[in-house]
């Protein structure tokens, strides 16, 4: 019988042509043309079909099968699930040493048949066979595949309730005739649970409404003729599980992990991207060792950046060595090694062909040993790989398609199995700013001889492309081998601008930098500014040119470090423009202006201003004396002799004590350099003029208690301004004058009384005595 193979991938087209031909072939007009072994059974003359109880689209059970003929015993283990479209039966039969396995598709029809599951043999028969039995043995099937050839018989008769080893049941019959393997069968199975007398119901376990009626023994008595000798077959199988609502172990309907089946339908995987960052736990089963290492790999850019461990089997020191960031520069062919706990570079060396994340060329054209960058296919062992879709597994407690493939590894002249996990489609995975719908989970790899694989588990997927900071190279440099840079960029349409997202801003002024030296890699600590208008300030890092050259890898000779900032710079004064694209689609022009350059030695080196600094408090201003009244403090009316202009405010009135607001202006004071507030001390009362003093920024002129300047204020701008330079000058205080006062007093009532001595000395005056009256004593 000749039929298309899209036809023989319907999932009912097995059971329908089995069906019709037994139909045909047990039909009471036809059964004596056929070759129907009467000594098994007969079919009746009369149709008498009775139905079987259904089993359900989903259930697992156990059946053990004892041969009478040959006295063997078989296990079966028998999975259904028809929703999922898959079913699997796993055998345990005498003389062989493990178990073997048989894998349904009941979708697209693909019979997988493992014979041994240690030994990863596997054989795969296509859509439409009718091979359903292991070992061609009419018993070792499933109890779907069972029930379906009884029912598929036109005699199928209920012969009412049988008690079978002190239990209830309804027994049914069924005799048939195989044309593809000469085999008469007879059928007697005894079903117990749910019978027709509700006081002979028996209560199954894991039935949880005991609505059903289920298995209970099936018997087969089958004979056939094979090359001429006639084989009889007397097994009896009694169900020892059944499970209506199972919870499948995740490798039921898998092949054997590793096992690569020839003959399964081809299909695609999941998009990986080409660029990536992920962290991998690298299980190592032969060495029982455990690894873990962050990846950032950037195709565009080829940078590669690797942090992992050195973690050595053999040694007993829990610590055996700091972690370590290497990162792989495929322009110019250098790795960096560098110190995550110290942030210092151990050592800067050229990349080989042998390398992680690098491959030879096809093309040698300058060097035997030519490489360049290995695509992110070589990394997840898909470039090349043929693909299988298996079935699916729990990992992580994530549902997950499993796939399998067999890679080619053309280093080591043979293929190799991977196994990729990927989720659900209907399960969403957030991993910093990506949300998959499809994320790789884990990934096994099948390359060594003890048939152990290399197991990585992913977390922390992400799509997108890394940022460049994360390749920062600048620790493997020194101070003289930098650059340090100011670049104004002028954006010409700002309104657009806003709407671009900082991390697109960064991206493209690193690649703007690049394109003006033409070289890669070269700048680090890029930072980006911008004031909402049309400004954009870029600082960063010009590094010099890699320490060791590669001649393995096809890339321009780059330049020397003064070379490329002055190439940098000419290119900027050629005022190149650049753009970036806008989410809405709009084109911003960027237009770099010219570059300086930050030298900070020669900043700190500068001397520092001459003009003079305090940090004591504002002195008071000075008093000023007449000869007919008492000193008294007053402001100077009197500008001094500077460019300063008059206040507009009033003449200031006699001041008390000085505001506290004074204490905040005075480092703005001496932050713009102003003139001495205090003179030095001085004994003279009169004031010599006060020098040309010109300050950027006033300080509170003094008032009286009633000025209504508000607190924090800096007072009178221009008056003010000249008093206070002008009591500055003085250095006269309130206690000077008053000291001076008081000194000046007891000298002149000391010097009177030895003047008055003297006299009444020299001159023999009569004493004086005060008394009440004005006439006793004239002053």
């Amino acid at each position: 019988m000749n039929y298309s193979p899209s036809w023989r991938a319907q999932p009912w087209i097995r059971p329908a042509i089995a069906t019709g031909v037994m139909f045909l072939l047990l039909s009471p007009g036809n059964t004596a043309d056929l070759p129907v072994d009467t000594s098994v059974c007969s079919p009746p003359k009369g149709a008498a079909v009775s139905p079987l109880p259904a089993l359900g689209d989903v259930y697992s059970a156990s059946i053990r099968w004892t041969s009478e003929l040959d006295k063997s015993i078989y296990d079966v283990r028998d999975d259904y699930d028809k929703r999922r479209g898959q079913a699997a039966l796993t055998v345990k039969m005498p003389r062989l040493p493990a178990a073997a396995k048989m894998i349904y598709d009941l979708k697209l029809g693909y019979v997988s048949i493992i014979k041994d599951v240690t030994r990863r043999d596997c054989t795969v028969l296509q859509p439409g066979s009718s091979v359903h039995t292991y070992n061609d043995l009419p018993f070792l099937a499933g109890l779907s595949l069972l029930t379906t050839n009884m029912e598929s018989a036109r005699d199928l008769q209920y012969l009412g309730e049988t008690t079978i080893n002190d239990v209830n049941t309804d027994h049914y019959s069924a005799c048939l005739y195989d044309y593809v393997t000469n085999t008469t069968m007879l059928y007697n199975a005894y079903f117990v649970g749910r019978l027709g007398t509700a006081s002979m119901t028996w209560q199954m376990p894991e039935v949880p409404k005991n609505d059903r009626s289920l298995p209970y023994i099936i018997k087969l008595h089958a004979k056939r003729t094979h090359s001429g000798a006639v084989q009889e077959f007397k097994v009896t199988g009694t169900v020892g599980r059944f499970d209506v609502s199972p919870v499948f172990e995740d490798t039921a309907f898998l092949p054997p992990p590793g096992t690569w089946c020839e003959g399964l339908a081809s299909t695609s995987l999941p998009g990986l991207p080409a660029s990536f960052s992920l962290m991998t736990e690298m299980v190592y089963l032969d060495a029982s060792k455990v690894s873990f290492q962050k990846i950032y790999f950037n195709s565009k850019r080829k940078l590669v950046r690797l942090e992992w461990k050195d973690v050595r089997v053999d040694s007993s020191a829990l610590d055996n060595g700091p972690p370590y960031n290497t990162i792989y520069d495929f322009n110019n062919g250098v790795k960096y090694n560098i110190d995550s706990n110290l942030q210092s570079c151990d050592r800067v060396s050229p990349i080989t062909m042998y390398d992680d994340f690098a491959e030879p060329t096809p093309v040698k054209k300058i060097s035997p040993h030519e490489f360049r960058l290995a695509d992110a296919s070589v990394f997840f062992h898909t470039r090349g790989a043929r693909v299988q879709l298996v079935g699916q597994r729990t990992i992580r407690g994530i549902t997950s398609d499993v796939y399998i493939g067999l890679y080619p590894d053309p280093d080591k002249h043979r293929n190799f199995t991977v196994q990729w996990f990927f989720s659900k489609a209907h399960w969403q995975v957030y991993s910093g700013s990506s949300i998959l719908s499809e994320a790789l989970l884990r990934m096994e790899v099948y390359e060594s001889a003890s048939g152990n694989p290399i197991v990585y588990n992913i977390v922390g997927f992400e799509r997108t492309e890394p940022d460049y900071d994360v390749f920062d190279i600048s620790p493997c440099y020194t101070p003289q081998q930098k650059i340090h840079f100011l670049l104004l960029i002028k954006v010409l349409q700002p309104a657009l601008f806003s709407s671009v997202s900082p991390r697109s801003i960064k991206d493209r002024i690193i690649g703007m930098l690049a394109s003006l030296i033409t070289e890669q890699n070269r700048f680090a600590g890029i930072q980006v500014e911008y004031d909402g208008r049309d400004n954009l300030y870029v600082y960063g890092t010009l590094l010099e040119r890699p320490p060791v050259d590669n001649t393995d890898i096809q890339h321009a000779k780059p330049h020397a470090m003064e070379d490329a900032f002055l190439f940098l710079g000419g290119s900027v004064r050629s005022q190149l423009s650049s753009s970036i694209v806008t989410p809405e689609g709009k084109n911003v022009t960027l237009f770099p202006t010219p570059i300086l350059r930050v030298d900070f030695a020669k900043d700190f080196t500068t001397p520092p201003p001459t003009s003079p600094t305090t940090t004591q408090a504002p002195p008071m201003p000075p008093r000023k004396t007449t000869p007919t009244t008492p000193p008294t403090t007053t402001r100077s009316s009197t500008p001094v002799a500077t460019d300063v202009r008059r206040s507009s405010s009033s003449q200031p009135t006699p001041a008390g004590q000085p505001p506290a607001t004074w204490q905040n202006c005075r480092p703005q004071c001496v932050a713009h350099q102003m003139c001495p507030c205090q003179a030095p001390p001085s004994s003279k009362l009169t004031f010599a003029p006060a020098p040309s003093c010109d300050c950027a920024q006033d300080c509170p002129a003094t008032t009286s208690r009633s000025n209504t300047n508000p607190p924090g204020s800096c007072g009178q701008l221009k008056s003010g301004q000249a008093d206070q330079k002008s009591s500055s000058k003085s250095g006269i205080t309130v206690a000077t004058l008053v000291g001076s006062l008081l000194g000046t007093l007891v000298l002149g009532l000391v010097l009177g009384f030895v003047s008055t001595r003297f006299y009444h000395v020299f001159k023999k005056l009569p004493d004086v005595r005060l008394v009440n009256s004005d006439d006793d004593l004239k002053y």
